[in-house]
Order: C-alpha cells, then structure tokens, then sequence
C-alpha cells in the first residue's frame, strides 16, 4: 500500500505525460487522501482538464497514465459528472496536484 505522499508524488512525476494528455489538476479523495488504504483500495482521482481538451480519449488515457504509474487501480471522475450529492464528500478530503 503506498501513503499519501508517495501517491502525490507519483502523480507529480508524471506531469508531463499528464500535461500531454490535456490535465491542468488531479485530486486525490477517498481512502487515498485521508491515508485508510486497503490491500484491495483503488485511487480515486478528480480530473481537471485544460479548456477544451475534455475528451474521451484524453479521460482515457490520463486514466492508463495514473495505473501505470501507481500500478493501482484508479477509478476516474471529472467535476462535472459528480453527483451533487456526493460532492460534499469529496471536497472535504481531497489533495490537489497542479500539473
């Protein structure tokens, strides 16, 4: 299981290959951000991209990107498909990375 930190980290690392795809920002919720992985967690991660590089293609990729780079599993959201119910759960533990 890796921390917090080690997740930033990697994230931070790959920022060109991120940048590539149309990413301006991840973050990091759930059992990622608050330090409670499991054996079995996956990442969480909010994408933001760059105005007008929101494609399925750049989701998609920027996704492959994070798993081999963590090689975690990263289940992948954008702020406009999050529930509004959901969202306040979110925002209260989420870390950013500028990328």
């Amino acid at each position: 299981m890796q921390t917090t930190d080690a997740i930033l980290s990697t994230i931070r690392a790959h920022s060109s290959q991120l940048q590539a795809c149309g990413v301006s920002r991840i973050g990091v919720f759930g059992s990622a951000s608050r330090g409670d992985m499991s054996p079995t967690s996956d990442v969480d991660v909010l994408i933001d991209f760059q105005e007008g590089k929101k494609t399925y293609k750049n989701f998609i990729s920027t996704t492959h990107t994070l798993e081999q780079a963590l090689q975690l599993p990263v289940d992948a959201v954008t702020a406009g498909s999050i529930s509004p119910y959901i969202k306040p759960y979110i925002e209260k533990d989420i870390r950013y990375v500028q990328i």
